[in-house]
């Protein structure tokens, strides 16, 4: 009774999660011709049986399980939810192409539920082994979703690249787990904690390789030139996926590390701000030039990275709460971007010229794209608008002597203004557009709920403030408990 009471109120939505991709696989071998459409339904209901699984957990029981392996608290079941909102956006996303494909239909659905499981144990991990296992599974399933496409050469290559940055990327993290274990004896996050000091360089070396490891999967400075190639490679559906997932998961676990961890390790903190300082510069300044959408969305969501990078440096409350409520924004106007661009075109060489006039052909497409491209912009009364405000908040609040970073952020986002509005320009000018493509009506249904959640939960951000400075208290309060205790 009291293992049944652990999984329902720790992992259950690990194990439905879990039981769905054994349940494609069997599936799979069972019958090789079996419906697609009831493949796609049955991975929906499977996320939206996990999602409501994180609603109503009993922390009173065990905060623990797997020996403490991974923790369970209100910060890691919100960052399930999350994963999991961005898992459902993806299956939507994928219909129309799941039903293009001639075979493996079932493999594809069976890697997009296994690279959730690894971001949702990634997210809530309190061990470097589950953090490594974690990372490898969400890694491996999205090297093969990458290899899913009818275009072999550009899918292959993208596949390729980001296999070896990848790898690359996990040598580092391990490298510097193995720095932490030295000097602490222990892979557990509040043991490792106890053993290393802020004068000691080895924690310092062990940090900085771990965190600038954990910048792959963040896109982040110095390895974020592989996202341009693998979005432009990789299918529509997979290419948005890997947009947000991966990413809300690094960011989940980049947290932890940071409040728990190298809590003591001051120089850690300055380390993570100067890569988002550098990410910000570097994924706006190169989507100036920039006029392919797949890439665009590359260095957009770069940028976007590097502005929860900002906050989560400042290892306040205050910060993580404007990490958390940007990131729930993030996740409806990413998905709602590349929905737009899907309805467009799923074409990996869509062009702005390919979509000048867009919003006369295909009016509904053009709408979408451009709301979600201009609450990525901070259009004023959008939750894009609210995310990015309460970001300026929380910089200013820190101190005076943190402006100059206010200053820096502020730029950024003006200078994000040129590539956001020079492609709704393309879009509204009159012009000759030769697209043409078919689309679904879930990717529209999918498209056209993250557009209207973009539009009008600005009037309610002050709810979703409200609840993401409700888990940020929470989540440190338990921390310096357990800190004195």
């Amino acid at each position: 009774m009291e293992l049944f009471f652990d999984i329902k109120n720790t992992i259950l939505p690990e194990v439905i999660v879990a039981a769905g991709f054994v349940g494609v696989f069997i599936f799979c071998i069972l019958g090789r011709r079996l419906n697609k459409r009831f493949l796609f339904i049955f991975n929906i209901v499977v996320l939206l049986a996990a999602f409501f699984a994180t609603l109503s957990p009993d922390f009173s029981f065990s905060n623990y399980i797997f020996s403490g392996m991974t923790s369970v608290c209100s910060l890691s079941f919100l960052f399930k939810q999350m994963i999991l909102v961005g898992g459902i956006f993806a299956v939507l996303l994928s219909e129309r192409y799941v039903l293009s494909m001639e075979k493996y239909a079932g493999e594809y659905y069976a890697l997009l539920l296994s690279a959730i499981l690894g971001a949702m144990l990634l997210s809530c991990s309190d061990n470097f082994l589950m953090m490594t296992v974690a990372l490898e599974l969400l890694g491996i399933s999205s090297y093969l979703l990458c290899g899913f496409s009818s275009d072999d050469r550009f899918s292959v290559v993208a596949m390729m690249k980001y296999f070896v940055v990848g790898s690359v990327a996990s040598c580092i993290v391990l490298y510097g787990i193995s720095l932490l274990y030295g000097l602490s004896g222990s892979f557990q996050f509040e043991a490792v904690a106890k053993n290393i000091t802020s004068g000691s360089y080895i924690a310092v070396l062990g940090g900085v390789f771990v965190v600038s490891g954990l910048c792959f999967k963040l896109a982040a400075v110095p390895f974020y030139s592989w996202a341009s190639d693998v979005y432009r490679g990789a299918s529509f559906p997979v290419a948005a996926f890997l947009s947000v997932v991966p990413k809300v998961a690094a960011f989940g676990l980049l947290i932890r590390l940071l409040t728990v961890v190298f809590n003591n390790v001051w120089i850690i903190y300055p380390f993570v701000a100067i890569i988002a300082v550098f990410t910000m510069f570097v994924g706006n300044l190169l989507a100036f030039r920039e006029k392919n959408l797949r890439s665009l969305m590359a260095y957009s969501s770069i940028a976007q990275g590097g502005y929860v990078l900002c906050v989560i440096s400042l290892g306040s409350a205050l910060s993580i709460s404007a990490a958390l409520f940007y990131l729930i924004a993030y996740i409806f106007m990413n998905f709602c971007a590349w929905g737009g661009i899907g309805l467009l075109s799923e074409d990996r060489h869509v062009t702005f010229d390919s979509v000048r006039g867009a919003v006369y052909s295909k009016p509904f497409a053009s709408v979408c794209l451009i709301i979600s491209v201009l609450a990525l912009s901070g259009l004023p009364f959008s939750i894009g608008f609210f995310s990015k405000f309460y970001v300026f908040q929380s910089v200013a609040f820190a101190g005076f002597v943190l402006l100059p970073f206010l200053f820096i952020i502020l730029i950024n986002v003006f200078l994000s203004f040129y590539y956001y509005f020079s492609l709704v320009r393309q879009i509204v000018l009159p012009g000759y557009n030769q697209l043409s493509q078919k689309n679904g009506i879930k990717i529209k249904i999918a498209t056209l709920f993250a557009a209207i959640f973009i539009l009008f939960s600005g009037f309610f951000s002050f709810l979703f403030i409200e609840y993401s400075q409700e888990i940020s208290m929470e989540y440190m309060s338990g921390i310096v408990t357990s800190e004195n205790y």
